[in-house]
């Protein structure tokens, strides 16, 4: 029973440790785009297609460097296209 627990207790941890980052990472995406003129919109909507475009492109290029690591057992070029990922991610999003 006392493992349950704790293992639910780090369960719950894991779940608002994820929601903090997923927060933190979209904010400091968001003050990037302020800060340097990178688009950004306020409604739901598709950019000009050569947005749509480029952001296609980035999210292949850093998805085929993680496949690429993780082929290679390279844990820190993972852990750098996973963060690259999670930029590119975050910017597509406040694209749309």
């Amino acid at each position: 029973m006392e493992q349950e627990q704790t293992h639910d207790e780090l369960s719950e941890l894991a779940q608002e440790l994820s929601r903090h980052i997923e927060r933190s990472t979209l904010m400091l995406t968001s003050s990037f785009h302020r800060a340097f003129g990178v688009p950004s919109r306020s409604d739901p909507g598709f950019p000009a297609a050569e947005r749509c475009g480029l952001r296609l492109v980035l999210l292949r290029e850093e998805l085929a460097e993680l496949a690429e690591a993780m082929a290679n057992g390279d844990i820190v070029a993972a852990a750098d296209a996973l963060a690259d990922l999670q930029v590119v991610l975050d910017g597509t999003f406040l694209e749309l």
